[in-house]
């Protein structure tokens, strides 16, 4: 009897992390293909845009972020099977199986069912305020965050660690890795404090360490090829992408007019520098050393007091904006979570565990703010991490003795748990809707013209940070490259907008086949240059129908 319903038991810790991601995943095709604007977030769309080889007809895995290895594997799926979107369903893989790993480890955690279904509720409403937007907008870089969570707590939250365990983290982080290497390196020192946390067990166990291991000579494997992937030409793109995000996610874009002089000294005036705030990919001085002057002079002028300052209203901007009353209240619940180990908890090792794992968290959001950056999206792994844990390991610090009491606390303490989860619930439904809304609202002109460029197969389209509607079952072929940040660095990308001409300026000047789509002001910045350049061409502007009359259609065409 006993055997039989221990059996059932572990059935059941399968079968539910199994049933809540079978919903996500109803959920999932159910916004794609009634709601119509689940999307490829716009840095997703361009590495799938570079694997499938679209406008250039030639694949190519030097996407700059994703890892060149897995590039390679997704395009020989292409080829095999090119009616799947192999990207993207690699991306909505690795969200579920993420999220199935947490929910299976804490549920076989939790000593009694209603710990792990409480757990199971905190779990869904964190991930969706997190990482939510996922399911509507793929990002790469937040899938792989969730995968480095998910390796983090498969080693951290079991009490005693099993081959399965092993597995499951070697597997998210070597997918953590793959999809983008930076996000792995943020979670490495958490992944060390799980590792630290089972030491006697893998002295004890040399296979575990072995197969750990053997998981790092993966990754490395993977980080070695992906480096020496980038040469010649494409190194270069590489560094330049570096300086150039530096630029853009550190705001280091300096006033011409405060350093005329270190601009001329570099051959660079002011139109040129415009131009270059504009498009790398419209520019003739993507050149490192000058990305280099501009980032260096900027952190010249940055003082201790300058960057404390733009890290709090990084910070302010942060806590008023960017997260919901549902994240801090999650927050708040963790925090309280903390409180409840401090004064129950019987494993002191859990209570260390927790400061560590808040002590990073915290370290990590405020080096991110003071540096400059937007923490934001960076922020959510550890964020997510902390939150998560201190569920955990608050529901294992009540002892199913210490619940058998039947005390008058003990009967407060169940209203107020049940009180404290109702309203996230009540937020979340509210949040949901109003997600929804906006969603559709901001994609509902990327989807029009995404349908207006798909329909003309004459034209080879240079767009502006474009997103497009995802299916996974039949991907539209887009005929367009996209513009924009680390996209001045694709190489593929810049010899097919110059086509049979010798530069990009020509290109726009004579390429009839040519259409670039952006905003005004970005139009007559080149409009300007092609003046002073000695084009004799006057750009023809029109405005694309299905969409609003400040998105500008422009292109060149045979001079006059």
């Amino acid at each position: 009897m006993t055997t039989a319903s221990t059996q059932q038991k572990h059935e059941h810790r399968w079968l539910l992390p199994a049933a809540v991601c079978g919903v996500l995943v109803i959920l999932y095709f159910s916004l794609l293909y009634r709601l119509g604007y689940v999307c490829l977030h716009y840095d997703s769309c361009v590495i799938r845009t570079l694997l499938r080889g679209e406008v250039t007809g030639q694949p190519d895995a030097h996407t700059i972020y994703f890892n060149y290895v897995f590039g390679s594997i997704l395009i020989l799926c292409y080829r095999i099977f090119p009616m799947l979107n192999w990207f993207s369903l690699l991306l909505l893989f690795t969200c579920l199986f993420a999220l199935w790993a947490i929910l299976f480890q804490a549920l076989s955690s939790a000593r009694r069912p209603a710990h792990g279904a409480v757990f199971v509720i905190l779990t869904l409403l964190l991930h969706f305020y997190t990482y939510g937007q996922s399911m509507m907008d793929l990002n790469y870089t937040s899938s792989a965050s969730i995968a480095g969570i998910s390796a983090v707590c498969c080693l951290i939250l079991p009490d005693r660690l099993r081959a399965r365990d092993i597995l499951l983290s070697s597997l998210l982080m070597i997918l953590c890795a793959g999809i983008r290497f930076q996000v792995f390196a943020g979670m490495l020192p958490f992944l060390l404090v799980a590792v630290l946390l089972h030491l006697s067990t893998l002295k004890q166990n040399r296979r575990y360490a072995a197969f750990l291991l053997t998981t790092v000579v993966v990754i490395g494997s993977l980080w070695m090829a992906d480096h020496l992937a980038y040469t010649g030409a494409y190194a270069r793109s590489a560094r330049i992408n570096a300086c150039n995000t530096e630029l853009w996610d550190y705001d280091r874009w300096i006033p011409y007019t405060q350093h005329e002089a270190m601009f001329r000294e570099l051959g660079i005036d002011e139109l040129e520098y415009r131009l270059m705030k504009v498009s790398l990919e419209l520019s003739d001085k993507p050149d490192e050393t000058v990305l280099h002057a501009i980032a260096d002079a900027h952190r010249a002028e940055e003082t201790i007091n300058f960057k404390l300052q733009k890290a709090m209203g990084i910070l302010n901007q942060m806590i008023r904006k960017d997260y919901t009353a549902i994240v801090w209240m999650l927050v708040l619940l963790s925090v309280l979570s903390g409180a409840v180990l401090l004064m129950r908890t019987k494993e002191p090792r859990l209570l260390i565990i927790y400061l560590a794992l808040l002590g990073l968290a915290v370290a990590e959001i405020l080096y991110l703010a003071y540096e400059g950056r937007m923490p934001v999206r960076t922020s959510q792994g550890p964020l997510a991490l902390f939150c998560l844990t201190g569920f955990s390991f608050s529901l294992r610090a009540f002892e199913p003795a210490a619940m058998d009491s039947s005390s008058g606390r003990q009967r407060i303490l169940i209203p107020v748990v049940a009180l404290l989860l109702l309203i996230p619930c009540v937020f979340s439904f509210i949040h949901a809707s109003d997600q929804i809304r906006r969603g559709k609202n901001l994609v509902r002109n990327d989807l029009k013209l995404v349908h207006f460029m798909a329909a003309d197969t004459d034209h080879i389209y240079f767009v502006h940070n474009l997103s497009e509607p995802l299916d996974l079952l039949n991907p539209i072929h887009m005929n367009h490259m996209g513009w924009g940040g680390w996209c001045a660095t694709l190489i593929p990308w810049k010899q097919a907008l110059m086509g049979p001409c010798d530069n990009v300026w020509d290109a726009i000047a004579y390429r009839e086949d040519l259409r670039i789509i952006t905003r005004k002001p970005a139009m007559e910045i080149i409009q300007e240059y092609m003046n002073r350049a000695g084009y004799d061409v006057t750009l023809q502007t029109e405005t694309i129908p299905c969409l609003r009359s400040s998105t500008i259609l422009w292109h060149g065409g045979s001079p006059d």
